[in-house]
């Protein structure tokens, strides 16, 4: 995934590019003027539901909801203006939408070499059961997916 901000759909992995630039709209559209448009073909969604913009004086983006269906982010009701961050999840009609900063997603990952612990952490290739490693591969093999899915509709 290049460096950049995007709406991830949970459900499909479906992602768009925000521009920066410009307001990004979401709606289910049939409005022609608009090019930042972030189409959801549902009936609870309106033709313009909801818009995402970065704010040049403070470099942070916001959402507004434009809809009386309305617009929950992180599971509340949106009633005014707000800063989205990495991982805040946008629900517009049924689906869910997650706000993803490469960048910042990327500045959190941290490689540890096997024989490197944290404090405390226990070595589960060799302590922990086969039912916790079974689990620790089922974890790695969904994110592996996720990230098949993200590349795949990128590219």
């Amino acid at each position: 995934m290049q460096p950049g901000i995007y709406l991830i759909q949970q459900a499909s992995g479906q992602s768009w590019r925000l521009n920066p630039q410009e307001a990004n709209l979401i709606g289910r559209g049939l409005e022609a003027e608009h090019s930042n448009l972030i189409l959801l073909p549902h009936s609870t969604i309106s033709k313009l539901h909801a818009r995402i913009w970065l704010e040049a004086k403070t470099q942070q983006w916001y959402l507004e909801n434009l809809s009386r269906n309305g617009t929950t982010l992180n599971g509340h009701g949106l009633v005014e203006k707000t800063v989205l961050r990495h991982g805040d999840v946008i629900a517009v009609g049924p689906y869910r939408l997650l706000f993803y900063e490469s960048l910042a997603a990327d500045a959190g990952t941290v490689e540890v070499e096997p024989w490197q612990r944290f404090p405390g952490e226990r070595n589960t290739a060799t302590s922990g059961s086969f039912g916790d490693m079974l689990a620790t591969l089922l974890i790695l093999a969904t994110a592996a997916l996720f990230l098949f899915l993200c590349f795949r509709k990128i590219g």
